[in-house]
């Protein structure tokens, strides 16, 4: 007590000392004329803010975009056309575009295309393809502030458009290895590749599923027969572009994968019930919508369960509008129904399933109507570019009016562009790129080629092993027919990974000839000469479609597989593009799957040319596993069924011979 006493006396003390020295000491040496001023009272301390200031439009926004543009550039915006042929001759003389010339680089500055879809034939070399999209978006910057969408088909596997590069291996090969990152891996490198060249839109994933093995333009462009798959698969591939933001976009939707007509030739009618539709073809679509999905692609097919408006075509024949044009299925369906909020792309305008039935005009005002943001190809693109070009400027011209004249409204054309400009501004394309451009050494590189041949690997599926016969021995010789002479190179490409592996003694292990054009005799004599030297014979199928199941190539392959063991020599059938040739080459005592049979036009050699030809990394890989390099893992993911016929004519059963998952691995 006394200690706290006295702690409170010193501070009165001091506090007494610290009073007298404000009132005195400071006034003491000021002059007398100047009378000592008060200290003001204490105010409360309050942190200096500043006034908030109301909200202004971003100056670059959606909207205040949209408010700056005419009509034209409004429609511009909604096009994507294609500036594929300088010269053009049906059924010849064909020349691409792969530099920009000057009537199309004035095209560009005049109008503010929403976007520009490429092809094989602007892409020659890795350098001249980015010098050739970069002059398109040079010109079309210099006169417009907004960025190109620059589209490509680079699903991967037997869908790509660029000749060097890398392949990879197919989405039916992603499909049999059940794994979602190699999906995801096999995505980012294809948009490493696309990113490089300045691409920055990619028309995949493909979400169709191939219920129907006789489809005749999905096939392995699939992942599976299975929704649930194709979903799991669609998901990962759209997280592997967005590593390089590139704007994937799905397709074909409501599905393409339950036709037997190609719609680049005709129209197709998927003839199934709503509740069939949401339980298989639309699964797909829902499940990678709402993992985010912002771009989808229509497909040019009727579903009657879907829309039943009709319209007299060309030929007087009444048809049911197919989903491009429809807005039950666009707008009631897709926006309303399954939440879809993003950007609705059509496929190719040009192709014949809209071309030949309705005319350009109808085919303008009812997908517009039916709730398509943005037109791709809108016209014919077959003919010589000045022909082309003033045909492209009188579409234009002929959106316009529908509009002016109430026949396509106003609202619609607003609610279109905005969804295209918020699509580029979600990506990021109206600021530099957040990824670094790589080196463009890194397109068709050694380490993206070593990347798709493990993943081509993990899809090899392992049908048959009779006996044990696989994997072969180091020491055992092979010879390997294949169909087509561009697989060679596959085959010894694969040769030579495996001697440089230690793996066999030297590429001469592995003989390889092309049986699809060779005779009879020569065939048998081959066969039979070497039965002393060979531990066993490969024949290969590739199966495009139905027609393949029948025809000379099946038929050696029969004779291979019926004449070989009674030489004592045992035999293993590959099935290298739609696996449902399984069903039809029993006979051999092994069978594998590996979904895509793209060939090799030249060996890749890494030490000097960047740009050496792209190859299918399926071949090498199937090889690799013959002797043992991967143990087999993959299942198939599809079913395959019973076909039914006889003297080489067949058809398919609803009997399942090998049901999807199916797979083995070696012992």
């Amino acid at each position: 007590m006394r200690q706290k006493s006295v702690l409170r006396f010193l501070s009165f003390l001091l506090l007494a000392v610290l009073c007298m020295t404000l009132f005195t000491g400071c006034a003491g040496n000021e002059p007398e004329e100047n009378p000592v001023v008060p200290a003001p009272e204490p105010q409360p301390v309050t942190p200096d803010v500043p006034e908030k200031e109301p909200e202004k439009e971003d100056e670059n926004s959606v909207e205040k975009r949209l408010s700056q543009m005419t009509l034209e550039q409004k429609v511009t915006q909604m096009l994507m056309p294609s500036f594929r042929f300088i010269r053009y001759q049906e059924g010849g003389d064909a020349t691409g575009m792969t530099v920009l010339t000057p009537e199309v680089e004035a095209l560009i500055q005049q109008y503010e295309f929403g976007g520009i879809i490429l092809f094989s034939e602007h892409f020659e070399s890795a350098q001249q393809s980015k010098d050739l999209i970069d002059a398109m978006q040079s010109a079309h910057q210099a006169h417009h502030q907004i960025p190109l969408l620059v589209a490509t088909d680079q699903e991967g596997g037997s869908i790509r458009r660029f000749s060097f590069g890398t392949y990879t291996c197919g989405n039916m090969a992603l499909g049999a290895t059940g794994d979602t990152d190699a999906a995801t891996q096999n995505a980012s490198l294809l948009a490493d590749e696309l990113h490089t060249l300045g691409v920055n839109c990619d028309f995949a994933p493909v979400l169709d599923v191939n219920s129907d093995p006789r489809n005749p333009v999905i096939g392995i462009r699939s992942f599976s027969d299975d929704p649930e798959l194709v979903a799991e698969m669609g998901i990962a591939y759209l997280k592997g572009l967005k590593t390089y933001d590139v704007v994937g976009c799905l397709k074909h939707f409501p599905g393409h994968g339950d036709t037997d007509v190609d719609s680049h030739s005709g129209l197709p009618c998927v003839d199934k019930s709503l509740e069939e539709l949401r339980s298989l073809d639309l699964l797909p679509f829902q499940k990678v919508i709402d993992a985010g999905a912002d771009l989808l692609m229509t497909a040019h097919i009727q579903y009657p369960a879907l829309e039943s408006e009709t319209y007299t075509g060309a030929n007087g024949q009444s048809l049911t509008l197919p989903a491009t044009l429809s807005k039950r299925i666009l707008t009631d369906l897709l926006r309303d129904d399954m939440g879809f909020e993003g950007v609705v792309c059509t496929d190719a305008l040009n192709m014949d399933a809209l071309k030949e039935n309705f005319s350009m005009e109808d085919i303008a005002k009812l997908a517009i109507e039916a709730g398509a943001d943005l037109l791709l190809m809108p016209i014919d693109y077959r003919m010589p570019m000045d022909e082309y070009l003033p045909k492209l400027e009188a579409y234009i011209a002929m959106v316009c009016d529908l509009v002016e004249k109430g026949e396509i409204s106003q609202s619609r054309i607003d609610e279109s562009v905005r969804r295209i400009l918020t699509l580029k501004e979600n990506h990021g394309l109206f600021q530099p790129s957040a990824v670094a451009p790589s080196d463009l050494s890194t397109v068709g590189s050694k380490e993206h080629h070593q990347l798709e041949g493990e993943i081509a690997e993990q899809a090899i599926t392992l049908i048959k092993n009779d006996g044990n016969l696989l994997p072969l021995d180091s020491q055992d010789c092979l010879l390997v027919l294949v169909p087509y002479s561009s697989q060679i190179n596959a085959v010894t490409y694969a040769a030579q990974q495996l001697a440089e592996s230690g793996r066999i003694p030297s590429a001469d292990a592995i003989e390889v000839k092309c049986f699809g054009n060779m005779d009879w005799v020569d065939l048998e004599q081959l066969v039979y000469a070497g039965r002393e030297t060979y531990s066993a014979v490969v024949g290969m199928s590739a199966m495009y479609d139905m027609s393949d199941l029948s025809g000379g190539r099946a038929q050696k392959l029969d004779w291979l597989f019926e004449t070989c063991p009674d030489w004592g020599l045992p035999t293993i059938f590959i099935s290298t593009q739609l696996p449902y040739d399984l069903a039809r080459f029993q006979e051999a005592d092994s069978a594998l799957a590996c979904y895509f049979g793209g060939g090799m036009p030249a060996i890749p050699d890494y030490t000097f040319n960047m740009d050496h030809p792209g190859f299918g990394p399926n071949i090498p890989a199937v090889i690799r596993v013959l002797y043992g390099q991967t143990n087999p893992t993959a299942t198939l993911p599809v079913q395959i069924p019973q076909l039914l016929g006889s003297n080489n004519e067949y058809t398919l059963t609803d009997t399942i011979l090998f049901d999807r998952g199916y797979g083995l691995t070696y012992p």
